[in-house]
């Protein structure tokens, strides 16, 4: 006798907590199979199994545990009845007889999916990634197109350290239902973190497709191009960002290094400058000033902004470095000793100024 009876009699209640970290696996439900047509349930066995049911509905698993073993008793072939019996230990905090009956489960019938859902968040919870990919295996092939089960392979292969696998399975559930693009997202972070910048930018450019104007996503992907020595690439995402999302003091800065680290000196002063007309202030944009007239040998810019520093910033060092540096590059060492001395007892602990 099959379990599919006791689903057509009575709603089963399914054991879906989620145990990964983040909440990532939350496999769906399965849905419910149909029932074979020359097979009957035993009438004792379904009264007892739809009495548990009540009272796991109630949550009083006690006394469901003594109604499920009263229908194994009556029909002990049912995959169901075990099934009920292991999410009932589980809420009673007893995961190893749940493990026994979720085995026995699986035993009475390899394809029932409520078992070996929870046989795998049961090896999850042990930490042991191995059989819980083996089971989410068997769900993948029993429901192949359960978006969900594909998401917990990549999980599973994520903490197991195989990114790899878990990138392919993330793009799998992805390209499966692309109006959740959340697996494409993990896909992304994971390529960055295990330093994959082709692949990574390669997912950041299909999440650009989606999604235009993120700014996450224009950010990642500026940041991956540097990263990849492709400055040039890195410089468009800050222009793209600048003209999407507006000209933060922050993307200004980003642009003007990147501008200087190609070469192109006059776009990074540009840059700076168009920063300045509206924060004068800006403590960043000031030092980089300074540095690269100081690069140019335009030596009186270089310290009209190591001034500035030390106007809007008297209890910072950097100021009075800079304006030091403008001096030590000319050999001047009376004037770098006239900056530094009086300061040297304020900034005691920085070593580049007392260096």
């Amino acid at each position: 006798m099959k379990v599919k009876i006791f689903l057509l009699a009575l709603g089963t209640v399914w054991f879906t907590g989620c145990i990964a970290p983040g909440g990532a696996l939350k496999p769906a439900p399965p849905s419910t199979p149909s029932a074979p047509e020359s097979q009957e349930p035993d009438p004792e066995a379904l009264q007892h199994f739809m009495d548990a049911q009540v009272y796991m509905n109630q949550g009083n698993y006690p006394m469901a545990v003594i109604e499920l073993q009263d229908a194994l008793i009556a029909d002990p072939s049912i995959s169901t009845i075990h099934v009920s019996l292991a999410e009932c230990f589980f809420n009673l905090g007893k995961a190893d007889r749940a493990y026994t009956h979720l085995k026995e489960a699986v035993k009475l019938d390899p394809e029932d999916q409520d078992a070996h859902e929870m046989l795998g968040q049961y090896y999850l919870i042990k930490k042991d990634w191995a059989q819980a990919q083996q089971e989410f295996t068997i769900l993948t092939e029993l429901d192949p197109d359960n978006v969900e089960y594909i998401i917990a392979r990549g999980d599973i292969y994520k903490m197991m350290e195989e990114p790899e696998k878990a990138i392919e399975f993330y793009l799998k559930g992805y390209y499966r239902n692309p109006d959740n693009i959340t697996p494409l997202e993990q896909a992304a972070q994971l390529a960055a973190q295990y330093k994959l910048v082709d692949q990574a930018m390669t997912i950041l450019q299909e999440l650009i497709k989606v999604d235009p104007d993120n700014e996450r996503y224009l950010q990642a992907y500026s940041d991956l191009a540097v990263m990849n020595q492709d400055v040039a690439t890195g410089i468009q995402g800050l222009k793209q960002l600048i003209a999407i999302h507006g000209d933060r003091p922050q993307y200004r800065i980003q642009l003007a290094l990147l501008y200087a680290q190609e070469d192109q000196p006059d776009s990074a002063i540009g840059t700076l400058h168009s920063l300045l007309a509206r924060d004068s202030t800006n403590q960043m944009a000031l030092h980089l000033l300074s540095s690269l007239y100081l690069d140019q040998e335009d030596y009186a810019r270089a310290e009209t902004y190591a001034k500035q520093l030390i106007h809007w910033y008297p209890d910072q060092p950097r100021g009075y470095v800079d304006r030091a540096m403008v001096y030590l590059t000319q050999d001047d060492y009376q004037r770098v000793t006239d900056v530094l001395t009086p300061v040297a007892d304020q900034f005691a602990e920085d070593f580049t100024v007392q260096y």
